[in-house]
This record gives structure tokens, C-alpha cells and sequence, in this order.
């Protein structure tokens, strides 16, 4: 796969989160309000996170984060020259976001506010519930910054919002699919590859906001036959405690990487997301 291959599928409206505010989409609500109103409509209680930045958002000092431990570059010979296009965060969303399925822009205007900066999102409570008018419960997320955030400029397959970052999946490409997760000052990029509708990371990066493009790493060729072999349960708890309860039928690599990737629907935090997509890569790679 060429780098050229992976930007020809950018497509999309080209125009900005500001242009199409004349056109509302199914993924659209419009709230006019002033700032007072605005500081009370996304005020959440202290358990639930209050206005969230890109910038406020770290790894938990408590948890184990295993990047650096995991993830060796691959040599420069096995590294192909092919590159993403790195863009800004609002104008990658405003050319994706009707593609989500439960992640609706609220577009407010206030005075003072400028839109391209700020971009505020509706998506269902992670706890589910509803109201009592039988209308499913929702939060509001707060992207602040989005004009200087980075993403990458490919057309965006999914998206999950969580306080003050996300995770996206762009679309497939040659049985590659890259992940994003937006996170303070960047953006971590996690390459996956699709086997057997599983799909598998084995290298991770960052990119930060200076960046302008980011290398495209092929998946190594032993990957399948890595799958197959067995696995070492007592390597497999140490790195992700979680599972120690539910190793009966772990019997290859394979098993704990379904039950990895099915564990990762179920967690709405990046630091853990990340955390798994690197034991996987650790498993595969040893």
C-alpha cells in the first residue's frame, strides 16, 4: 500500500464547521445562548468531569502505561516511505462528524466564542439510562483548542467521545486500519491490521502539533503465524491484570486477542484503550 493510496480516500465536504452552519444535519443541534447560559448547559457534578480541555487530559500516574516498554521502532529498511497528511481536529470533524453514529455537533453561538476553537459534541451517558420523558440520556464533550489539535487527514470510519478526548477509527484501507486517540497536545496513533475481522495493532507513534505528516508502517509479515502459537497465561496477566479471571479456553495468542479487542468496547478511557492495544502488541511481537 502507497501513502497516495490512503490520502486519495480523503473526500468529503470541504467546506468548514463555520460555512456549513446554513445546513443542519441529522448530526447537528443549534443552541444559541449566552455565556452565562453556555457555562450552565455543560456544568457537570465533580464526579463527572466540569469543562474538559484537550490540554487537561493525562495517563493516570497510578496506572502502569507501557508505550515505551512495548514499542520498539521497526529498522528504517522495514519502514516504508509513504506519509499521512496531518490536520486540524475541527476541520477533520467538520468533514466527518455525519458520518458518526451517536456523536452529534452542537453548534452554539456566544458572543466571543469562536466556533473554529471550540467544538461541543452530544453523545449518549456511557452509564445509558434515560429521562424521564423516555429520551435516552446524553453528555455534553467540549473540544477546546480544536483548530490547533492535530488528526489525521483521512476520512473518519467512527468516532467515541469521552471528557476532553476520543478515539476514532479510519476507514480500512488494504486490510490496514488506522486508530486515533485525541489526547493533550497530539495524537496517538495506533496501526491495526484486519485478519479474520479482527482487527490487530502492532505499532503505535505520537504525533504532536507541530507535525505536519506522520510514516505509514507496514504490518510485519509473521503476524498471522504469531496468532497461532500458544500463549503464555502467567506473561498475559502480567501485563494485564483484568484478565486473571478469565483465562479458562485462552489456549493461543489468538484467544487473548479476541478477548482483548472485545474488552476494549466496554472501556471509555484512553489511557486503558491504549494500555490494551500495547499488551496486544507486546503478545505479537515477542
Amino acid at each position: 500500500m502507497t501513502g497516495e493510496s490512503l490520502v486519495e480516500m480523503v473526500q468529503g465536504n470541504d467546506e468548514n464547521l463555520e460555512s456549513q452552519s446554513n445546513e443542519i444535519s441529522p448530526n447537528e443541534e443549534v443552541v444559541i445562548v449566552s455565556g452565562e447560559s453556555l457555562a450552565e448547559m455543560v456544568q457537570e457534578p465533580e464526579t463527572e468531569g466540569n469543562r474538559i480541555s484537550i490540554d487537561d487530559i493525562d495517563f493516570n500516574e497510578n496506572e502502569e502505561v507501557i508505550t515505551n516498554e512495548v514499542v520498539e521502532e521497526i529498522p528504517n529498511e522495514e519502514n516504508p516511505i509513504d506519509k499521512i497528511h496531518v490536520t486540524t481536529f475541527n476541520e477533520w470533524f467538520g468533514q466527518n462528524f455525519s458520518r458518526f453514529v451517536d456523536v452529534s455537533l452542537v453548534r452554539v453561538s456566544s458572543a466571543g466564542v469562536d466556533s473554529n476553537e471550540t467544538i461541543v459534541v452530544k453523545v449518549p451517558d456511557p452509564k445509558g439510562g434515560e429521562t424521564e420523558d423516555g429520551i435516552t440520556k446524553c453528555k455534553l464533550r467540549i473540544f477546546d483548542e480544536a483548530d490547533i489539535s492535530p488528526a489525521l487527514d483521512l476520512p473518519g470510519d467512527s468516532m467515541r467521545a469521552f471528557n476532553g478526548a476520543y478515539e476514532t477509527f479510519y476507514e480500512e484501507q488494504d486490510e490496514m486500519v488506522v486508530k486515533g486517540y485525541g489526547i493533550k497536545a497530539g495524537m496517538i496513533i495506533v496501526f491495526n491490521k484486519k485478519i479474520d475481522d479482527l482487527v490487530i495493532p502492532y505499532f503505535t507513534t505520537r504525533i504532536k502539533r507541530k507535525d505536519t505528516e506522520v510514516d505509514i508502517v507496514i504490518p510485519p509479515e509473521s503476524l498471522q503465524e504469531k496468532l497461532n502459537e500458544n500463549v503464555n497465561l502467567e506473561t498475559v496477566i502480567l501485563l494485564y491484570k483484568p484478565i486473571e479471571k478469565f483465562t479458562d479456553g485462552l489456549v493461543t495468542i489468538k484467544d487473548v486477542v479476541i478477548w482483548l479487542t472485545n474488552k476494549q468496547k466496554e472501556v471509555w478511557d484512553v489511557n486503558h484503550l491504549h494500555k490494551i492495544d500495547n499488551v496486544i502488541i507486546k503478545l505479537l511481537t515477542d
